[in-house]
């Protein structure tokens, strides 16, 4: 773990998700930058497609992935506690339901203990 209290997987999770991100923004601006050259029936007239990514761009998106990835993880830990609580709860009715079911049956016990001693 980093000074920061974020894993250092987390960390490298978020890098390789920007990498990928820039990637994918550099190469969709490549194959644009070559653009399709379209010639009119008269010959004389192109149409160029291009597309400008800015390396502050590149930052903002994998900075907003890296904020989406660690929010990611801030809910996968509270429906991992959501989940323990549950269980918690479940222990307990079902220990609720054990001792119901053990006074019952002292009761049966102890009706039985009177119902002979009349």
């Amino acid at each position: 773990m980093d000074s920061a209290g974020i894993p250092e997987w987390v960390m490298w999770l978020g890098a390789a998700g920007g990498s990928m991100a820039a990637a994918f923004v550099l190469r969709m601006g490549w194959k644009s930058a070559g653009g399709e050259k379209k010639g009119t029936e008269d010959g004389k007239t192109f149409v160029l497609d291009a597309a400008l990514v800015d390396s502050g761009a590149v930052k903002q998106l994998a900075a907003a992935i890296e904020a989406h990835t660690v929010e990611a993880i801030a809910q996968r830990l509270d429906a991992e506690k959501s989940r323990q609580i549950g269980y918690r709860l479940i222990e307990a009715a079902n220990g609720a339901v054990d001792e119901l079911a053990e006074i019952r049956r002292e009761i049966g016990d102890l009706a039985k203990e009177i119902a002979r001693s009349k």
